[in-house]
């Protein structure tokens, strides 16, 4: 289970790592062993970044499943909750 003394120190941990290998940008997830607990890490990331993440892992999975990115995207919007109103807005 994460406590926040151990968020605070993965937080901590992840900063320094990435100074220490003198990166513009970074992101990092964690999965706790039992599925419960989920870490997602950034640093200095743009939206654009996230974005180029995202269609990567889409392109991805696309791949490996013998379908299309469209699928991934609609299985998406089917499964994952959104803030009502939400949906479609753009980003800065």
């Amino acid at each position: 289970m994460l406590t926040k003394e151990f968020g605070t120190k993965l937080n901590d941990d992840f900063e320094k790592f990435v100074q220490e290998h003198d990166m513009r940008s970074a992101l990092a997830y964690f999965r706790s062993n039992d599925g419960e607990v989920v870490a997602l890490l950034k640093h200095n990331v743009t939206d654009k970044e996230i974005m180029d993440l995202i269609a990567n892992l889409v392109i991805g999975l696309a791949d490996k499943n013998g379908i299309s990115s469209t699928d991934i995207y609609n299985d998406l919007i089917a499964t994952t909750p959104h803030a009502p109103g939400k949906l479609g807005t753009p980003m800065n």
